[in-house]
């Protein structure tokens, strides 16, 4: 019985969950193929769980239930970041070792596949009308037709490549006005025309360089890394570096906040903040409870942040405070890679080692409104 005295988890030899409500006598949620790890609530409200024959552990917070909401889109071969197209958000792209798989969300397939394609990394234009992706071969530029039926499934044609820059790059961001595409190449970026790929700007070296994100009004350049240290900011115009935080250790994914210039948040050993025009280091976010935190994204409206917390779980959570708001978990069988939210914040894809999952947001939150725990 949970300390509130309302609620009441009871565990079955079929390894379900169930949480039914003491006044009502109904059932508020069902975790399938779970185990409990002892015979009660902890003081705190939470339970713990273990879950795919012992293979994953964690616990449950009644304040931050885990929803098993998404929609499985079964694949093959192992998926590294997923993309939504921004003009039909039910087209999603993920890049995985050989090629580049255009999936029909409504259908639940493929329905194209960019063959021969060692991409590391690939992003839509802003209106759709153009793929750039980067790779062993460096940048290339396709041009990308979508159209939908009468039954509402979709078509799609791509054609080229135009070779825009030639060498391996790795990572890429695509500045907000759509005219600047950052990729990585070695320990620097580099800004290019996202026309004719000629250069913009060149920044300095940042050893292991990893992950980095332009700032919504595009001034400013903020980068990290598995194996070098800190976080850094640069100038975007000159390329010349402004600011440095956490400098004695290791940085990972840090993201700009799509509407708030002047934030980022980082993961280092748990959330940080900070902002790039102040000196002093990125601060730990107070509420946040996420032990290991790797890779973050933000929802397109910067209210919430999509958080890899360990390998299988995705965990909502507040950017202002670090406050969990919901904790998603893949199959249980899959590492979870890549995700990103779509264009209108409602759907969160996440590519796993052997499937494509999409969470609907919308879904999450419904669940969490029939406990009274939806987070406006």
């Amino acid at each position: 019985i949970h300390p509130t005295r309302d609620l009441i988890a009871s565990e079955a030899w079929d390894r379900t969950v169930r949480f039914t409500d003491l006044l009502s006598g109904e059932e508020v949620l069902l975790l399938e193929d779970y185990t409990l790890l002892h015979n009660g609530f902890g003081s705190d409200g939470r339970l713990a769980f273990s879950n795919q024959g012992y293979r994953n552990y964690g616990v449950w917070d009644v304040s931050c239930p885990l929803l098993d909401v998404y929609t499985n889109v079964e694949g093959d071969g192992k998926g590294w970041r997923p993309g939504f197209h921004p003009k039909f958000p039910q087209l999603v792209a993920i890049s995985r070792i050989e090629r580049i798989d255009f999936w029909d969300t409504f259908q639940k397939k493929i329905i194209y596949s960019l063959e021969n394609q060692h991409a590391r990394d690939f992003r839509f234009s802003l209106d759709g009308s153009q793929m750039f992706v980067t790779g062993d071969s460096g940048l290339q530029r396709w041009d990308v037709d979508v159209a939908k039926s009468d039954n509402g499934h979709l078509k799609i044609q791509l054609s080229g490549p135009e070779e825009l820059v030639v060498g391996k790059a790795n990572r890429m961001v695509l500045s907000s006005d759509g005219e600047q595409i950052i990729m990585g190449i070695g320990s620097k970026a580099r800004a290019v025309s996202a026309t004719d790929g000629s250069l913009i700007t060149q920044f300095g070296s940042h050893g292991g360089l990893s992950t980095f994100d332009m700032t919504a009004d595009d001034r400013f350049l903020v980068t990290g890394t598995w194996k070098g240290q800190g976080v850094k900011v640069w100038d975007a115009e000159s390329g010349e570096q402004v600011n440095e935080f956490i400098a004695e250790t290791r940085s990972v994914s840090p993201v700009a906040h799509p509407i708030k210039a002047d934030v980022f948040v980082t993961a280092v050993g748990g959330l940080r903040i900070g902002r790039t025009d102040q000196q002093n280091d990125a601060k730990p976010h107070e509420h946040s409870t996420l032990n290991h935190p790797t890779s973050l994204v933000y929802s397109p409206d910067g209210k919430s942040l999509a958080v890899k917390n360990g390998s299988y779980d995705l965990v909502l959570v507040d950017p202002d405070s670090g406050r969990p708001l919901a904790t998603i978990q893949s199959d249980g069988l899959s590492r979870v890679l890549g995700f990103e939210f779509s264009p209108d914040g409602q759907q969160l894809a996440f590519a796993c080692f052997d499937n494509l999952q999409i969470i609907d947001i919308n879904r999450v939150r419904i669940e969490l409104a029939k406990l009274g725990l939806d987070w406006d």
